[in-house]
């Protein structure tokens, strides 16, 4: 009895024995990703503070919260964006990714573009029908707008089916895990931009949403406008929330203006169980014709608007989630 009552002391003891060198490692593994491993100088004013699953955040020796433009690119670039990457970039989310720091994901990103007739019918827009809807757009926006009596004098919208003036598209922020590290957090960025002013200057939407697993725990929107290349002036937009996968926020052409750009963030949580797995969120851009600006419904990964005449962008942003 005296043999078996030692054994099983012994036993337990070797057990309490285990147990915090278990969690300890548990811990440590966690801790791993927020250490600090490097500390990139950038130049006298700068340097980046590298985590160990390759996030980095800026540091600065002042209190001035601006960037130069070679800063902002040398931020972007620790970040993992490439060179041909940051060219395509407007300079409003190059400001604002470049501050707020994370690690750039690798994303595939598919665009398409819409012409909303006045009949309730929507037309892809490609390089073979263009120049067809361009003329469709005119004869429907030339009856619209014109009074009874007088001649048409519709802008062409020959540049609004190119790249410029509009443009859209998405990005995702790896910005790590919760603290009790059960969750991905990312921050999903989606960014509208009109390089000079469109011919319709009324008030457009832009809409994002989201998949049923990821949880949003904070958005903004920012509009940055240009008057001239060296004067520019942000402000925050309100942001509608649509449900529990999706916001919005609206666009206003009002004003003289060189460059416009509008940037949607929204920041959602993401369980570590789905590591692995598609990640995906999506967005729409609504650019009407006339003084009728669209609602929106949302669902998980799902946006439709309401009728009405004029373009629409959508876009799609895919990723795996990891913390890679």
């Amino acid at each position: 009895m005296k043999k078996i009552s030692k054994f099983l002391l012994t036993f337990s003891v070797a057990l309490l024995l285990l147990v915090p060198v278990t969690v300890g490692a548990q811990e440590n593994a966690i801790n791993e990703e927020d250490l600090s491993i490097d500390n990139i100088i950038i130049d006298s004013n700068i340097s980046l503070d590298k985590k160990g699953d390759g996030r980095v955040y800026l540091q600065m020796r002042n209190s001035d919260t601006s960037l130069t433009v070679s800063q902002q690119r040398s931020v972007l670039e620790e970040m993992g964006f490439s060179e041909k990457e940051i060219e395509k970039m407007s300079p409003a989310i190059i400001q604002e990714i470049s501050l707020n720091g994370g690690k750039k994901v690798d994303t595939q990103t598919t665009i398409k573009q819409y012409y909303n007739s006045s009949d309730g019918k929507k037309y892809l827009v490609t390089n073979e029908n263009r120049k067809e809807i361009e003329a469709l757009s005119q004869k429907e926006t030339g009856i619209i707008n014109r009074p009874a009596g007088q001649s048409s004098n519709i802008g062409t919208m020959s540049d609004v089916y190119q790249e410029y003036p509009f443009t859209g598209t998405g990005y995702v922020i790896y910005r790590g895990k919760t603290s009790n590290a059960k969750e991905f957090v990312y921050d999903y960025y989606n960014t509208a931009s009109w390089a000079e002013p469109p011919y319709y200057k009324y008030i457009d939407k832009l809409a994002n949403s989201w998949q049923s697993f990821a949880t949003s725990v904070g958005r903004e929107a920012k509009l940055t406008t240009w008057i001239t290349p060296q004067s520019s002036h942000e402000s925050k937009q309100q942001v509608t929330i649509e449900g529990i996968n999706g916001s919005s926020v609206k666009f206003d052409h009002a004003g003289l203006y060189l460059y416009k750009n509008l940037v949607l963030k929204e920041t959602v949580t993401i369980p570590v169980s789905y590591k692995g797995l598609t990640g995906k969120h999506i967005a729409k851009y609504a650019h009407p014709y006339t003084l009728l600006t669209p609602s929106v419904t949302v669902g998980p990964i799902s946006l439709s608007f309401s009728s009405y005449i004029g373009d629409e962008w959508d876009w799609d942003v895919t990723f795996t989630i990891d913390s890679k």
